[in-house]
């Protein structure tokens, strides 16, 4: 448990160093959140492939922002 929410994505962001190895990172979100992100993975996946992997990002807790707009919240 980390008490910093920008300790935890330095963390997540660090976590592609071991790649190839026996560990993994996952964060471990509440039901609630968890469930609402599942439902929003179908459009983030469209918005992706419309708009570039760079152009689409999944906000915590459940929200969709493209081209920096919050599309679906």
């Amino acid at each position: 448990m980390m008490s910093h929410p920008g300790e935890v994505d330095d963390l997540m962001n660090s976590a592609r160093r071991l790649a190839g190895t026996n560990f993994s990172l996952l964060r471990n979100y509440p039901k609630e959140i968890s469930d609402a992100r599942k439902q929003l993975w179908p459009k983030f996946k469209d918005a992706r492939s419309k708009h570039g992997p760079r152009n689409v990002l999944m906000l915590f807790p459940a929200a969709l922002r493209v081209n920096g707009r919050i599309v679906e919240d």
